[in-house]
């Protein structure tokens, strides 16, 4: 499931204007693809769009790298 959440953000990233070439589950979206706040909250708006799922505000501070984003996908599909 990660590899198909994975492929599924590409694209996602990408219409955000990041660079998402060497993108992996290690990826920062801090420091490596220079996402600040008001970025993340747009992307994480997408993605509920996308998955159809609602992601509560607290789990915004779990998520640092790419990994952490497809976790908390993972886990809110399943909560669904």
């Amino acid at each position: 499931m990660t590899d198909t959440i994975l492929t599924e953000l590409q694209p996602i990233l990408f219409s955000k204007g990041l660079d998402t070439d060497n993108l992996s589950v290690k990826t920062n979206l801090t420091n490596d693809l220079k996402m600040d706040s008001l970025d993340m909250m747009d992307l994480l708006m997408e993605i509920e769009d996308y998955y159809d799922i609602s992601i509560p505000m607290s789990k915004n501070a779990e998520i640092h790298t790419v990994g952490d984003l497809i976790a908390v996908i993972s886990e809110m599909q399943t909560a669904k």
